[in-house]
């Protein structure tokens, strides 16, 4: 009898056991399911089982969010979203969460009247950033794992797009409004 980890969570487990006591996975020294970088073999394997038979429901192995995710990948999303940085408002609408695109929105458009509130929403902004994984996680359906990430991935590229074309436009607007004023004066 020797030691291994689980093919699923990693956790110690004998090799004479025929489901790990720490997540129920069945034969878990046998050798995990070949990962990729964009997805551990874990993952892989957690995945393939939710995804295999149409016969079985994928309830029957793990709990699941509202948007049909497993919840048990939860870990695994967690993080610094860009795409919720740059494009907050509009990731918010399109990942469901509805009611944070419409503050997003509404302390947008007040920043520019309010004083203090460019702070609140660069706070809220902060927070959706450092949350947004999760809550995407919990609120919108993704194929597997490497689909959320791919998903994630495209909006943190046209976020750094967005985010670039409104600094030149700003350094732009910015030497015509001194070129005219020196004009003037």
């Amino acid at each position: 009898m020797a030691i291994v980890a689980c093919r699923e969570c990693g956790q110690t487990v004998s090799t004479e056991a025929t489901a790990c006591p720490h997540c129920g996975c069945e034969q878990p020294s046998r050798a995990p399911l070949t990962g990729t970088a964009a997805a551990p073999p874990d993952i892989l394997a957690r995945t393939a089982r939710l995804t295999a038979s149409p016969g079985h429901s994928p309830a029957a192995y793990a709990p699941l969010f509202p948007s049909g995710n497993d919840a048990a990948l939860l870990r695994h999303v967690r993080g610094w979203n860009w795409g919720a940085f740059f494009l907050n408002w509009i990731w918010a609408f399109s990942h469901g969460l509805t009611w944070w695109g419409v503050g997003l929105l509404v302390l947008a458009i007040l920043s520019v009247f309010v004083p203090f509130l460019p702070l609140v929403f660069l706070g809220v902004t902060i927070y959706i950033a450092i949350r947004g994984s999760e809550m995407a996680w919990e609120r919108r359906h993704f194929r597997d794992l490497a689909d959320f990430r791919a998903v994630q991935t495209a909006w943190r590229n046209w976020g750094i797009v967005v985010f670039i074309f409104e600094v030149l436009l700003g350094v732009f607007l910015f030497l015509c409004i001194a070129a005219v004023m020196a004009k003037v004066l």
